[in-house]
């Protein structure tokens, strides 16, 4: 066999096997997709850990930054280290000095913000405990007044009575009491989630020790499969891409916090009930770009206008 026929019969089978497994791939989602979501559903619960870790990492990544620049001078003027202790004894510091800063901002704004919150939801549900049935006496009141004039509706309201009374027996009851059912697999969900985030507090210590070395492993392993200029232009645009997105996010977790202060503040003065619950709603949901300050208006002007 000549060298081009061996490359047309290499080529060929190469397209056969593909085809074949394709349609082997395509069988398998189409008749076992049950088992295949299953699989991926797993997949996905085992890797969310690791996930949640490398999303606080990098959530972190600045602030460690930060201090590793600062570290990094301070030992490199020592003469007992070596540049490669000074660099491990800076990077080692920062992670836990980067830790030290999170917990404690994050604490400071639980111990004020959580009391102001509880008391916000207290009186909101104390309110509606008291409005609701005013609210149902009113309609009660407008309807009989509105039926003394016009007893051609009154079918319509009975009829619309009954079907309300039918639908809390037939469909609203049994949801509840459903509802009262879940609340275990709920509650262990919650569990689930909470373990999640710890095992991934902890894979975040691995990725922002050695986010360094992931770096270095990335480049070496996107120019072992790329050429030169296509690796070096993945490179430079994943650099663009981090630095673009980080500046975003912080940008956009610092305006969403000092909004949500002078949100507290304003409705605080104005004498708005529930400062700090729409506060805290208004401040997060601005994280969202573009929709986030609807998602966020809608319920605070509706829970206000209750």
């Amino acid at each position: 066999m000549g060298k081009d026929n061996l490359k047309k019969f290499l080529f060929i089978s190469v397209i056969i096997f593909l085809g074949l497994a394709l349609a082997i791939t395509y069988f398998f989602v189409l008749f076992r997709k049950d088992n295949i979501g299953q699989s991926i559903s797993s997949i996905v619960a085992i890797l969310r850990p690791f996930t949640i870790g490398a999303v606080l990492a990098y959530i972190m990544k600045s602030t460690c930054n930060f201090f590793e620049r600062f570290l990094s001078k301070k030992f490199s003027q020592s003469k007992k280290l070596s540049s490669r202790q000074a660099a491990n004894r800076a990077n080692i510091i920062s992670v836990i000095l980067t830790y030290i800063t999170w917990s404690a901002i994050l604490t400071a704004l639980l111990w004020i913000i959580i009391p102001q919150i509880v008391q916000s939801v207290t009186k909101f549900v104390n309110d509606m405990i008291v409005l609701i049935p005013d609210w149902v006496d009113k309609i009660f009141e407008w309807e009989q007044n509105f039926l003394k004039d016009h007893e051609i509706f009154r079918p319509y309201f009975d009829s619309i009575v009954n079907w309300l009374i039918t639908w809390s027996e037939t469909e609203l009851i049994p949801k509840l009491r459903d509802f009262g059912a879940s609340l275990v697999p709920a509650l262990l969900s919650i569990l689930t989630i909470i373990k999640d985030i710890a095992i991934g507090l902890i894979v975040s210590v691995f990725f922002l020790t050695g986010r360094k070395i992931l770096a270095t492993k990335s480049k070496i392993f996107i120019n072992c499969i790329f050429k030169e200029n296509a690796a070096n232009a993945i490179i430079d645009e994943t650099k663009y891409a981090d630095k673009m997105f980080s500046g975003f996010l912080e940008g956009k977790v610092i305006g969403s916090t000092i909004l949500a202060l002078v949100y507290y503040l304003a409705l605080v003065i104005m004498g708005i009930p529930y400062p700090a619950l729409i506060a805290v709603i208004c401040g997060v949901t601005n994280i969202i770009p573009f929709f986030g300050p609807f998602i966020g208006a809608i319920p605070s002007g509706v829970i206000i206008l209750m």
